[in-house]
């Protein structure tokens, strides 16, 4: 963990092409990249960089950390814009909803939600009793979907985990998908009515969103599984 994000070339491979850093001052160094001169590092994330996502309009990105902040890039110059910070846990993730949230995922058992802009924070999404680790989060329309650690409320040895829907709106769980039998490590939205989650069980499941039916679970992992997403087309994991 370097503590940041890093650019390559999809298509060929080059890069690293730039590399994101946070700055605390006005003091700029430009690094070399493979195939060009690019931006921008001086001071980076605290702790290591736990996750990333891309505004919806596709003209920043933000990266979440274990030292508790969030932080705002412009992608297309690489320059730092904004910090976001909510809690006394370290983030393990972060994704952006219609309403020009940000939400991220803590290890103070609970997501938060910033206001994109002003950066202050909105809510904080927790189950009234108990409460776990959230390892991965995503959204789906007005609903926000938290990736659980293992579920306090099982008996000693039953490490059963939860996937938990929110409304973003009021911060009311509306349902908890069950289906995994060890720690969930992340969750995604690839459609409409689709949720994609992956665990430490060793399985990838498939979802949906509308019944909170588990429609199919994908096997072959000899370890646990750390990261999952569908491709554009959805046809494949």
């Amino acid at each position: 963990m370097d503590k940041t994000a890093k650019e390559w070339d999809g298509r060929e491979g080059a890069g690293p092409l730039r590399t994101f850093a946070w700055a605390s001052d006005v003091q700029r160094r430009v690094k070399e990249g493979s195939t060009r001169p690019v931006s921008v590092e001086n001071k980076a994330h605290l702790g290591g960089v736990t996750a990333l996502c891309t505004s919806v309009a596709g003209d920043r990105f933000f990266t979440a950390s274990a030292d508790r902040t969030v932080r705002g890039w412009d992608l297309g110059t690489g320059a730092a814009l904004k910090q976001y910070r909510g809690g006394s846990g370290g983030l393990t993730s972060v994704c952006q909803s219609h309403r020009h949230f940000l939400i991220a995922g803590s290890l103070d058992r609970y997501a938060v939600a910033f206001h994109q802009v002003s950066t202050v924070v909105l809510r904080r999404y927790k189950p009234r009793e108990g409460g776990e680790h959230v390892h991965g989060v995503c959204t789906v329309g007005d609903s926000l979907f938290t990736a659980c650690g293992r579920d306090p409320r099982r008996p000693k040895g039953d490490n059963s985990s939860l996937l938990r829907q929110y409304s973003i709106e009021t911060g009311q769980v509306v349902r908890e998908f069950a289906g995994h039998t060890e720690r969930l490590t992340c969750c995604s939205a690839p459609g409409p009515s689709l949720l994609l989650t992956a665990g430490e069980d060793q399985t990838v499941r498939l979802w949906d969103e509308r019944t909170g039916a588990q429609t199919r679970i994908f096997r072959g992992h000899a370890g646990p599984v750390l990261s999952a997403c569908a491709s554009e087309g959805k046809n494949l994991v």
